[in-house]
């Protein structure tokens, strides 16, 4: 539910068609459960985040990234209003940045996926998979 209503108003965010979806395969590896859908980056077909309703992947200069979101702690903008990546700080005390680049006039996209990665993360605490979807 928070992917699709938090995220859908974004222009570079897609909900997945697992039958017909070129994302599907590269990612499976992830084992992170049911593709949800993915936010483009650019139009290289590599830049795009997958997200999926236990976590996300996606490509970082050729090494495959994959985050439980249980395994996320903080989430913070890199640039405040103006980021285009996001900070993420895990349980293993390492930090990763999230390439969140899109943006709509004024209104960076990555100020919405951190309202989404906030309450995925309450959700996950509170064990309730059901609302990541």
């Amino acid at each position: 539910m928070r992917a699709h209503r938090i995220l859908k108003a974004l222009k570079n965010y897609e909900h997945a068609q697992p039958q017909v979806d070129e994302l599907t395969s590269p990612f499976r590896i992830s084992n992170l459960g049911a593709l949800l859908g993915y936010y483009r980056n650019s139009n290289i077909e590599e830049d795009v985040v997958a997200i999926f309703d236990q976590g996300l992947t996606w490509n970082d200069n050729g090494n495959l990234i994959v985050l439980r979101f249980i395994d996320i702690i903080d989430v913070e903008l890199t640039e405040g209003k103006n980021s285009e990546s996001l900070l993420l700080k895990m349980k293993s005390s390492q930090t990763v940045d999230l390439p969140i680049k899109g943006r709509h006039e004024r209104c960076y996209d990555s100020l919405e996926v951190l309202r989404f990665l906030r309450r995925v993360m309450t959700d996950a605490k509170h064990q309730n998979p059901l609302c990541i979807q």
